[in-house]
């Protein structure tokens, strides 16, 4: 995308609590705003934890440029662990996340 407009695709955390993730991209490039999770509901018998879905990242992982922490809640950060060492790009937060 290099038409000049900035898209902004919640991934998860619309509606709910937990799994925040939000993707801006313009002009090519794209940064990930949180990288949350969310803990199971007790219908979901089984499960350890829900997290939003990344398929959308991968596909377009080349033009990753940043992942930006607001905080440090899980439902905020939760999921970076299983996504830091797959993208390269550095993590960047608030001064007290």
């Amino acid at each position: 995308m290099s038409d000049g407009r900035l898209r902004v695709l919640p991934l998860g955390g619309v509606g709910e609590i937990g799994k925040n993730m939000t993707v801006v991209e313009y002009d090519g490039r794209m940064v990930i705003v949180d990288c949350g999770l969310r803990f199971p509901t007790a219908e979901m018998m089984g499960i350890d934890l829900v997290l939003p879905d990344f398929s959308y990242v991968a596909e377009r992982a080349d033009r990753l440029e940043a992942i930006v922490l607001t905080h440090g809640h899980e439902d905020h950060v939760g999921r970076c662990r299983t996504c830091f060492g797959r993208w390269a790009c550095r993590p960047s937060s608030t001064a007290g996340c």
